[in-house]
């Protein structure tokens, strides 16, 4: 926009700000990225009447459209840098906790060299413990390295290859539940089944995975304890059958600046970023889970007063997995 007297022009008027600086003449050309985005406008103000010439409004086109580049370069430089930030943040977590299993299972061997061969029933004991825990330091493992290829798919906007079997949601869900329950002596989880199971369809230990993440940021992003709550229902509608899981806390919240895009990878609500440990990464999995699967996943917050993330997954026409069993 272009206007060589303002005084009095029915855009601007008795503007207080521009009649005190004594601004006479504007011209304005907006700043538009290549897809469409406002980022704001290339101004030049004169303290005399003037029209501008032809050549002097390419200038100006000029100098905005350099603008716009400078301005996206800078935005995707900030991008990378805080990708790249996540990006490290991730490996250093990866690392720490691989580490973990391993130990365990350096020092059980170990115990077993010094105990083997078994020579009385309390060595026997000792011995089937230690097999125990190795066993579960290994699985943990295994799942944490799952996880990690996992992750690399999402970055990498790549399908998970599912492995789906008929499983009980219910149980998985109590199981997940009892599980976090044993991470926090502050949080109370409350599990609730409308029915005794839900038998869909799913790859058990993504389903697992999702659901963990989902209990795990309730509990993390509820610094001060409290209250979480898992509920499994079954819901019909128009489009089908439907397990519906619905994870609730009373924690922090987001902001609702941040709700459009808190599924996106690497993304933070600015009222965690900083001081709770993150990626960025476990919301955007656990869509890529959900949605591979062929359900969907929601979110509802109010900054300060908590969060509710609700999954739909598909459960199949009545008879089918029996079907499906005879084949």
């Amino acid at each position: 926009m272009i206007i060589s007297d303002v005084r009095g022009h029915p855009l601007v008027g008795d503007n207080l700000a521009i009649s005190e600086q004594g601004i006479v003449a504007y011209a304005g050309i907006p700043l538009i990225t290549a897809d469409g985005h406002a980022l704001g406008s290339f101004c030049v103000l004169d303290m005399k009447v003037r029209a501008l010439t032809d050549e002097e409004v390419a200038i100006l086109g000029e100098l905005a459209a350099s603008a716009v580049t400078e301005i996206e370069l800078r935005l995707k430089t900030q991008q990378a840098e805080q990708a790249l930030q996540a990006h490290d943040e991730l490996l250093a977590m990866i690392s720490h906790d691989l580490k973990n299993p391993v130990s365990v299972i350096r020092a059980y061997v170990d115990l077993l060299q010094r105990w083997l061969p078994p020579q009385t029933p309390q060595d026997v004991e000792r011995l089937r413990k230690s097999l125990e825990r190795i066993g579960i330091a290994t699985t943990t493992l295994t799942d944490q390295i799952d996880e990690l290829l996992d992750i690399a798919h999402v970055q990498a906007d790549r399908p998970l290859d599912l492995q789906c079997h008929a499983t009980d949601l219910v149980a998985l869900a109590r199981q997940v539940v009892a599980d976090q329950q044993g991470t926090t002596r502050y949080h109370g989880i409350v599990f609730e089944a409308g029915v005794t199971e839900l038998i869909g369809v799913y790859d058990a230990a993504r389903t697992v995975r999702m659901l963990t993440n989902l209990l795990a940021n309730g509990i993390k992003y509820s610094p001060s304890g409290g209250e979480v709550r898992v509920a499994v229902t079954h819901e019909s509608d128009a489009t089908g059958s439907w397990a519906v899981v619905r994870v609730q806390d009373e924690g922090l919240g987001i902001p609702a600046a941040d709700l459009p895009h808190i599924f996106e990878r690497f993304h933070r609500a600015r009222n965690v970023a900083g001081s709770i440990a993150g990626t960025g990464l476990g919301l955007a999995g656990a869509k890529q889970i959900v949605e591979q699967h062929g359900g969907t996943i929601n979110i509802a917050s109010v900054e300060d007063k908590g969060t509710t993330v609700t999954v739909r997954l598909p459960l199949p026409a009545a008879g089918s997995l029996l079907s499906s069993s005879a084949e």
